[in-house]
C-alpha cells in the first residue's frame, strides 16, 4: 500500500469547506453579521465622546449643558449596544450552525473513507494518529469556524473603520496609530515568515500524536509496570513523548517570547505615541483646544479596538495550526483504497492458492517534490511462496516470529495486495473479486480479540445482521459459550474492549461470531496461544464445531494444535523451508523435527520447589 500526497490548491479555510463538501453562504452571512456588529460597536464610544464634548464646551463657554443632545447620544449609545448585541448573536448562531454542520460531514466523511481502506492501514498508523486527527483536529476546526472566523473579521473590520476614523479626524495622529500597528506585527510576525515555523507546527502535531498514541500504549501497560514494581519512568516511549513535547514547547516559546512582549508593549500603548505630537502643535497654538479634543476622540476610540488588535496574535496562531490541521486530514483522504475491479468475479469455489507471492510493507519518505511520497520496499516478508489449499482442506503455517506466517493470512484477506504474484479463490484472483464477495467467503480470528462497546447478543449478531435468538443462541453454544450466556445473558452490556470478561471468554464469543457468519474460507491466528489450560479445551472444542466443512489456514505456535491439519507448511524468512503433513515433516524434515523436539521439552517442563538456581 502507498501512500500518495497530494499537492492540494487550496489550503486552510477553502480547503477545509472542499473536503467537508459544506456551502459558503451561512459562513459569509455569519461573517458579515460579526462585521455590522463590529462597526455598531464603535457608536456608543464616539457617543462617549460627544457627550464629553458637550461637557467640555459648554465648561469653556459657560454656558448650560445642551441636555438634549445628552439624552440623544445617550439613547444612541444604547440602542446600538442592543443592536450590536442582536448582529452579534446571529452571527454567533450561524458560525456555531455552520460549524456543526462542517465538522459532522468531515467526520462523516474521514469515517466512511477509514471505512473503504485496506485493514493494512490500521496496522501500519497508531490508534493514536487516527483519534488525534477525528477528534482533536475537527474540534479545532470547530472552535476556529465557530469563534475564531467571526473575532478575525470582527478584529479586520473594527480595526478598518477606527483607523479610517482616525485618518478623518486627524491624518497625521491617524498615520503615527497606523504605524505603530504595523510596526507591532511586522515585529511579532516575522518569526511566522520563517519556514522553520512550519516545521515547528509539524512538529507540535506529530508531539501530540506520539502522546496520543503511547498514552494509550501505556495506559495498557499499566498492570505490567505495576508487577514488575516500575514507574511511569520507566516507560520509555511515553517518557520520550512528554520530554520531545516538553523540549519543543519550551523551543518555541523562547524563539517568540521577546518579540510578543515588544508586540505586546506597542499595541497597548500604541495612543501614547500621539501625545508628543499633540504637546508640539498645542504649545505652538496654546488657545487652541481642537488638537486637545482631537486626541481626546484618539483615546476614547481606542477603547473599541484594543481588545481586537491583541486577538490578531491568537487568531494567527490557530490559523496556522488549522492550515497543518487540515492537511493531516487530507494526508488521510490521500490513502486510497486498494483497487477496485470494475467487473468483479465470483470464486468457483472455496480452494486457497498462492502463486510465486512476493510481498513487503514499504516505508514512507519525504516528499521529493514531485508532489507524491517516495516509498522504498523493505525485504520481502513473503518471498516466493506458493501453495494450495483445497476446499474442504486445511493448512497448518508455522515458523518463528516475525517469519511471515501472519503476512499470509492478510494477503488471504486482502489487508495488503501481493507486490508480485498471485492469491487466488476458487481459481480468481483476490483482486479481482469485490470486497463484499471476499468478505463474505471468510471469516477470520485473530489472537487479538475485538470486542464492540454493546450486548453480547451484538457482538455475535455481527458476524451476520438478522439473525434470529435461536440463531445466535446456537452459535453461543456451539462456541462453548454456554457459561457465559449462563452467567450474564444476551443483553449483557458490555464496555469499551470487553474488559469485564477473561481473554477466553472474549475469543470464544469471537468464535461464535465465526460460526454464526458460516463463511466458507476459515483464517485462524493464534488463537489459544495465550489461554489457560480449561480456555484452551473449551476453545479447541469450539473451533472443531467451526472448522467442519471449512477451507482453513491456521498460523500456530504450539506444535499440538496444527498435527492433524491436512498439510503444514515451515516458513522461515519468508520462504517455505519444508512442507507435508505432521508424520511426513518428523521423517524427513531435520528443521521441523528440532522445532518438535523443543516444543515437547518446553512442554515437559516442571517447576521443581526442591530445586534453587546457584
Amino acid at each position: 500500500m502507498v501512500i500518495r500526497l497530494k499537492s492540494l490548491g487550496k489550503k486552510g479555510i477553502s480547503r477545509l469547506l472542499e473536503i467537508s463538501g459544506e456551502k459558503k453562504r451561512i459562513l459569509i452571512f455569519s461573517v458579515f453579521l460579526a462585521a455590522v456588529s463590529t462597526i455598531i460597536q464603535i457608536i456608543p464610544y464616539i457617543a462617549s465622546y460627544k457627550i464629553i464634548s458637550l461637557y467640555i464646551d459648554s465648561f469653556q463657554n459657560s454656558v448650560p449643558v445642551d441636555t438634549d443632545a445628552v439624552f440623544s447620544w445617550g439613547i444612541t449609545a444604547v440602542v446600538s449596544v442592543l443592536v450590536s448585541m442582536l448582529f452579534n448573536g446571529g452571527s454567533f448562531v450561524l458560525s456555531h450552525f455552520a460549524a456543526f454542520r462542517i465538522i459532522f460531514n468531515l467526520r462523516l466523511r474521514l469515517a466512511k473513507h477509514l471505512a473503504t481502506l485496506p485493514l493494512g492501514y490500521f496496522t501500519r498508523v497508531s490508534t493514536g494518529e487516527i483519534h488525534k486527527s477525528i477528534h482533536d483536529n475537527v474540534d479545532l476546526i470547530e472552535l476556529f469556524i465557530s469563534h475564531k472566523i467571526p473575532d478575525l473579521v470582527m478584529t479586520l473590520s473594527g480595526a478598518v473603520v477606527v483607523f479610517g476614523l482616525y485618518i478623518y479626524a486627524d491624518w497625521r495622529l491617524g498615520l503615527i496609530c497606523i504605524l505603530v500597528y504595523v510596526i507591532s506585527l511586522l515585529i511579532q510576525f516575522r518569526i511566522y515568515g520563517d519556514d522553520g515555523v512550519k516545521e515547528e507546527i509539524k512538529g507540535y502535531f506529530r508531539a501530540l500524536e506520539d502522546i496520543n498514541a503511547t498514552s494509550m500504549e501505556f495506559a495498557r501497560g499499566i498492570p505490567v509496570l505495576k508487577m514488575f514494581s516500575m514507574s511511569a519512568r520507566s516507560f520509555a516511549s511515553l517518557k520520550k513523548s512528554v520530554l520531545a513535547y516538553r523540549n519543543f514547547a519550551l523551543r518555541f516559546a523562547r524563539r517568540g517570547s521577546r518579540d510578543f512582549i515588544i508586540f505586546t508593549i506597542l499595541v497597548n500603548f500604541f495612543i501614547f505615541f500621539i501625545y508628543p505630537v499633540v504637546i508640539f502643535i498645542n504649545a505652538s497654538n496654546p488657545d487652541d483646544y481642537g488638537i486637545v479634543l482631537t486626541a481626546l476622540f484618539f483615546t476614547v476610540l481606542s477603547n473599541a479596538i484594543l481588545p481586537s488588535l491583541m486577538n490578531i496574535m491568537s487568531i494567527s496562531n490557530v490559523i496556522m495550526t488549522i492550515n497543518e490541521g487540515v492537511e493531516r486530514i487530507d494526508a488521510i483522504f490521500a490513502v486510497k483504497p486498494l483497487p477496485v475491479p470494475a467487473n468483479p468475479e465470483k470464486p468457483r469455489n472455496y480452494a486457497v492458492e498462492f502463486d510465486n507471492v512476493f510481498f513487503s510493507y514499504h516505508d514512507d519518505l519525504p516528499d521529493n517534490g514531485s508532489g507524491e511520497k517516495n516509498t522504498e520496499r523493505r525485504h520481502c516478508v513473503v518471498n516466493g511462496v506458493s501453495f494450495r489449499v483445497e476446499q474442504g482442506k486445511s493448512l497448518a503455517v508455522i515458523g518463528r516470529s516475525g517469519s511471515g506466517k501472519s503476512s499470509i493470512l492478510s494477503l488471504v484477506a486482502r489487508f495488503y495486495d501481493a507486490d508480485s504474484g498471485s492469491v487466488k479463490i476458487g481459481g480468481m484472483d483476490v483482486r479481482n473479486m469485490s470486497e463484499s464477495c471476499l468478505m463474505d467467503s471468510l471469516s477470520i480470528v485473530l489472537q487479538k480479540t475485538f470486542m464492540f462497546e454493546g450486548t453480547i447478543r451484538e457482538n455475535i449478531v455481527a458476524g451476520r445482521s438478522g439473525a434470529t435468538d435461536e440463531e445466535v443462541l446456537n452459535a453461543a453454544r456451539l462456541a462453548r459459550c454456554d457459561d457465559i450466556i449462563a452467567k450474564y445473558g444476551l443483553d449483557y452490556y458490555l464496555g469499551g474492549g470487553g474488559n469485564n470478561l477473561s481473554g477466553g471468554e472474549k475469543q470464544r464469543i469471537n468464535i461464535a461470531r465465526a460460526i454464526l457468519k458460516n463463511a466458507p474460507i476459515l483464517l485462524l491466528d493464534e488463537v489459544s496461544s495465550a489461554l489457560d489450560a480449561e480456555n484452551e479445551l473449551l476453545l479447541n472444542q469450539a473451533l472443531t464445531e467451526l472448522k467442519k466443512n471449512k477451507t482453513i489456514i491456521m498460523v500456530a505456535h504450539k506444535l499440538n494444535s496444527v498435527i492433524d491439519a491436512d498439510e503444514i507448511i515451515m516458513i522461515d524468512d519468508g520462504r517455505i523451508l519444508a512442507r507435508g503433513t505432521h508424520e511426513s515433516l518428523l521423517r524427513d524434515s531435520e528443521a521441523y523435527r528440532n522445532l518438535w523436539d523443543m516444543y515437547v521439552s518446553a512442554d515437559k517442563w516442571r517447576f521443581n520447589a526442591g530445586e534453587r538456581e546457584q
